[in-house]
């Protein structure tokens, strides 16, 4: 009988455990108190309805949340891993002011509210007042800024906030900030891309550099954030720079990151809605750690090269100037350089001299001399990978680091959404285009080229063997769609794509990835029959 009596009671405990561990999730879960039809009723009948905007911050989990003032909607970023809703609940930030929601979202499908841009309407109100408020949630993390001098035109100071998705864990990031327009095609579109650089006060209130990790990414004070206009994926600068971190950024023996890194997010600007976002590490003398030297033997440069239509010549090398661009190259970081002169050149001058050699032989024993040929062969078959036809005459950087051999050029990609078929295009809005023919497309990145045709040390056999590790690893088909739908997940699942979309109608959108998906796998079926036969011609 005490047996029966002690399982009974055992019984009991697991279903009262039970029904309050449900219930105490389903308290959780309410993101605060839910008004009924009676109670909207009261107080539209107590109240008067107004067009002023009575609650200036919603607040959740402590944080004030971002908020777009013509459609009087507030962003909330949740993950779209979790399915159920994080903890914590909306109130008022405003004195005076009480707030109704007018669902409960235990009732609602999370995921379903996020990918659909779902948005939930709910009543704030006064002694006096009441208005409509909506409230929207994202599966991308949130930008805010605050204009405090300047515009988003030009330059501005702001203050500003990142809003993480992935948690509720100290979960907002907040740093005053210079931010600037930047890009050279890209500031004629009306959506900008920017430069930001964070600031703080220090302890005897002078300004400076903050540096801040961002969203897991470097801890620092410069920021890019790219606004992806044109590309109607979204996903190209993304899928290439992620390519490229898994297999040339760290190929390098300094341990240095030579590449960038991408997060999404979405940006809201003095309360209006900007549209989704690249938030970007630049590539800069910190990442590619630049060494500073009063000896020209050991000081380091970085070259970038943006302006196409320029062969490697030395004619514009003769005159020893301070002049910051030559050849279609820029001299960038110089605050590092001291004296600009000739002599802050000599890495590429002794590149682009042994890239005119014509006896292969001497080629061959030179060009070692002047540049890192593993660092080009990846760079090279990574353009092939792409498609990187605007990466042949400008968006490279080439960085000279010292050797125990002397001065070396490494090779860096950026500036990727005219890759995996998109071609630039000037006969339309947008400058590009798609075209599936560009699937058997070589590009002729010259210091690649130059290995490869003249097979220095056997490069042929080198470049087939890292495409035969990539194609059994990272660039197996099925890696590679999964892949792009991973990304396509994250752009259009978060609710983001349409959002843009609605913010820029006349931008690149599309939630169609086919195309993109059929380009891929083509490409990389191509390159396993081109590669193949390379060096038989």
């Amino acid at each position: 009988m005490k047996k029966i009596v002690l399982i009974v009671n055992i019984i009991l405990l697991v279903i009262i455990c039970i029904y309050f561990t449900v219930d105490i999730k389903k308290t959780q879960n309410v993101y605060g108190e839910v008004g009924t039809q009676q109670d909207m009723d009261e107080i539209e009948q107590n109240t008067t309805l107004t067009t002023e905007n009575i609650l200036q911050n919603l607040i959740f989990n402590g944080e004030e949340l971002p908020f777009d003032t013509d459609s009087s909607t507030f962003y909330l970023p949740l993950s779209m891993e979790e399915e159920d809703w994080e903890y914590g609940d909306f109130s008022s930030g405003d004195e005076g002011v009480s707030i109704l929601l007018e669902d409960d979202f235990n009732n609602v499908v999370k995921k379903d509210a996020i990918a659909n841009n779902e948005s939930f309407e709910f009543i704030a109100f006064t002694d006096q007042e009441y208005r409509f408020y909506h409230i929207v949630f994202t599966g991308l993390p949130i930008m805010n800024i605050t204009i405090n001098d300047g515009t988003m035109e030009d330059s501005a100071q702001i203050d500003m906030s990142l809003y993480a998705a992935s948690t509720k864990s100290e979960w907002v990031k907040s740093s005053m900030a210079n931010i600037n327009v930047r890009g050279f095609t890209s500031k004629e579109f009306p959506k900008k891309g920017y430069k930001l650089e964070l600031t703080k006060f220090d302890s005897s209130g002078n300004t400076v550099n903050n540096d801040l990790s961002l969203l897991n990414m470097r801890k620092d004070n410069d920021w890019i954030l790219y606004a992806m206009y044109n590309d109607s994926t979204k996903i190209r600068d993304k899928l290439s720079i992620d390519i490229w971190n898994e297999f040339g950024a760290e190929a390098n023996p300094f341990s240095c990151d030579f590449g960038t890194k991408l997060e999404y997010v979405e940006l809201v600007v003095n309360g209006e809605y900007y549209g989704i976002y690249g938030l970007m590490e630049p590539v800069d003398a910190k990442k590619l750690d630049i060494t500073a030297s009063s000896e020209a033997s050991s000081q380091e440069y970085i070259y970038k090269r943006k302006t196409s239509g320029y062969f490697l010549t030395l004619d514009e090398f003769v005159e020893d100037s301070d002049t910051l661009t030559r050849c279609g190259f820029e001299l960038k970081g110089t605050n590092k350089y001291g004296d600009i002169s000739l002599q802050s050149w000599q890495p590429m001058i002794n590149f682009i001299s042994a890239y005119m050699i014509e006896d292969d032989e001497e080629f061959a024993k030179e060009i070692k001399e002047t540049i890192d040929t593993n660092s080009a062969l990846n760079v090279w078959l990574y353009l092939q990978i792409v498609s990187g036809s605007d990466n042949i005459g400008k968006n490279m950087y080439f960085v000279s680091k010292v050797t125990s051999s002397g001065s070396k050029l490494y090779f860096v990609p950026w500036d990727l959404d005219l890759t995996w078929g998109n071609v630039s295009k000037t006969t339309n809005d947008l400058r590009t285009a798609f075209e599936a023919d560009m699937v058997q497309f070589e590009v002729n990145w010259e210091p690649g080229e130059s290995l490869v045709v003249r097979n220095v040390d056997n490069s042929v056999d080198l470049v087939k063997e890292k495409w035969r590790v990539l194609r059994r690893t990272i660039l197996t088909n099925e890696a590679l769609v999964n892949r792009i739908e991973a990304l396509e997940n994250t752009v259009v699942n978060s609710g983001a794509m349409t959002r843009d979309m609605n913010r820029w109608p006349d931008g690149g959108h599309t939630y169609d990835y086919s195309d993109i998906i059929q380009y891929a796998t083509d490409k990389m079926d191509y390159l396993d029959s081109y590669l193949a036969t390379l060096g038989e011609q």
